[in-house]
């Protein structure tokens, strides 16, 4: 009779259908229901998203279960092309591509079998604030993790990551504002974990800091290029100089395809199958 959303579920932004509505589940309980789905039953270690509301009980819909290192989305029926009936692509598009998303997880600059690093770049100007990630699959349950930061090879601070409401092994935060200097970061409790590495410095590129017009070695590009430098006042003869290279020339002309018998019938008809067809399976 309906589709909703677990407790889970309802804290998974891959299931949030509308990012406006203040409650995700009063969007799945006004999508159709199937008619038919596979009774299943959820195993020990996996976790019951969706369950479908049925005359005889509820059962599960969406089960997530994590297995190596990925993870596998079962869903108990294959008609969510249901959901399409009046807004198209609007639910089902999104439900779809942000199932995707969750499952393929990014990768890690730096990781072992049990802890995966990582962060947005690998160089900071000063005064940045660093977002940290880490992955951390040693079988333990833990809502947080610790990260110990060095700097220039002495210990520096402890940063602490909050646990990602995704993904129960992925954890994230952010470090206060860092000077200039050579960083890494890794986890605390274990002894053997994988460190990364990072730079926080004040940019050195010469193509900001100079910025004096180079007329020689402009005109010496030109020249390699088998070019022509040309100053910026004497921009005007740029269109002479390039007056003898055109060739060819272009014609433009319009169809109107209301105006024209063939086009029309073509169109009209197509129209008129995508219509029959849509009637015959019900989304109209």
């Amino acid at each position: 009779t309906s589709v909703r959303l677990t407790d889970r579920g309802s804290a998974l932004s891959a299931l949030r259908l509308d990012e406006n509505a203040s409650d995700p589940n009063l969007i799945w309980q006004t999508l159709p229901p199937p008619q038919h789905f596979s009774l299943c039953e959820a195993l020990p270690g996996t976790e019951t998203l969706l369950e479908f509301t049925a005359a005889n009980g509820q059962f599960p819909a969406l089960v997530f279960r994590r297995f190596g290192a990925g993870q596998v989305a079962y869903i108990a029926s294959d008609e969510s092309w249901r959901w399409r009936n009046e807004v198209a692509g609007k639910y089902q598009d999104r439900f779809w591509s942000q199932i995707i998303n969750t499952l393929g997880e990014p990768l890690f600059s730096a990781a072992d079998d049990q802890i995966a690093l990582d962060t947005d770049f690998f160089s900071y100007p000063p005064g940045s604030s660093v977002p940290l990630r880490a992955r951390v699959r040693d079988g333990k349950s833990r809502s947080s993790v610790d990260i110990t930061l060095w700097r220039d090879g002495k210990q520096y601070s402890t940063v602490h990551l909050g646990q990602d409401p995704d993904r129960s092994d992925t954890f994230s935060g952010r470090t206060g504002p860092l000077d200039s200097g050579v960083y890494d970061f890794g986890i605390s409790e274990a002894a053997s974990s994988p460190r990364l590495r990072f730079e926080v410095a004040p940019e050195h590129s010469t193509e900001l800091s100079e910025l004096t017009l180079n007329r020689d070695l402009l005109a010496q590009m030109a020249t390699a290029s088998h070019g022509q430098f040309i100053d910026e006042e004497n921009t005007a003869d740029l269109a002479n100089l390039l007056s003898p290279l055109e060739t060819g020339y272009a014609t433009e002309s319009e169809v109107h395809l209301w105006q024209s018998y063939g086009w029309f019938s073509a169109i009209l008809i197509l129209l008129t199958l995508e219509w029959i067809l849509r009637k015959r399976v019900g989304l109209i």
